[in-house]
């Protein structure tokens, strides 16, 4: 595989973006500001009721793409 070919996949759960770029914008945050310069940004939704959002329950649902209906993940 060639070095054009990889790709790093972090994932950070529970951020709220508005407070990191306003982290950003006053300077508190220069490494993960660099961090933010290169990467590709995402804000999902898990289009579920409160009572499925629990971090497991939603960590499949995003990363499937399936409902929890679907996938009945809930433990």
């Amino acid at each position: 595989m060639s070095d054009k070919n990889r790709v790093i996949f972090l994932e950070f759960n529970e951020l709220c973006p508005p407070l990191i770029e306003k982290f950003i914008r006053e300077g508190h945050l220069p490494n993960f500001k660099k961090l933010y310069d290169v990467s590709d940004t995402y804000i999902t939704d898990a289009e579920s009721d409160t009572e499925h959002l629990e971090p497991l329950i939603q960590w499949v649902t995003l990363q499937t793409g399936i409902s929890h209906q679907e996938h009945g993940v809930f433990r």
